[in-house]
């Protein structure tokens, strides 16, 4: 049952990225937006945003299979606002807004660590891994905003 819970709330986070990122209007908008001259970000974003579901699945089924109920809910916060953040970003279409609403996920992410490292420090990795992604995902989306007020 783990598995089958993990793949499910994995599966639906990829679909509302999906189906929010596929949207050619809003596709287009990003796109036509500003973007700094070190952006490599948007030819790989959705490569490393399907590697982050995987290791986060990978977290997700042990923390269901050891019954941590306080890292589950939190886990599980964490995959579905991966999934709401390009929603967010493409149906509002305010850069700070969702950069800010989005600043919820880095202090998620510690507490998430604070709690694996009590326990379960190999499950640490593929979140600290994700914690230093999100440093350029942050400064890329902060960037971003400024480019585009």
């Amino acid at each position: 049952m783990a598995l089958i819970y993990t793949i499910v709330c994995c599966i639906v986070a990829i679909i509302i990225a999906g189906i929010s990122a596929s949207n050619k209007k809003d596709k287009e908008w990003f796109e036509n937006l500003n973007h700094s001259d070190n952006s490599f970000m948007l030819k790989i974003m959705n490569k490393y945003g399907i590697i982050f579901f995987l290791m986060f699945g990978f977290v997700l089924y042990h923390l269901i299979i050891s019954h941590d109920i306080v890292s589950i809910v939190i886990m599980i916060t964490i995959i579905q606002l991966m999934g709401l953040s390009p929603l967010l970003i493409y149906k509002t279409k305010n850069l700070k807004l969702s950069f800010i609403v989005m600043l919820i996920i880095p202090i998620l992410v510690s507490v998430l660590i604070f709690l694996l490292l009590q326990e379960k420090s190999l499950l640490v990795i593929p979140i600290i891994l994700f914690l230093l992604w999100s440093v350029y995902d942050f400064s890329y989306y902060y960037r971003l905003m400024k480019l585009n007020k």
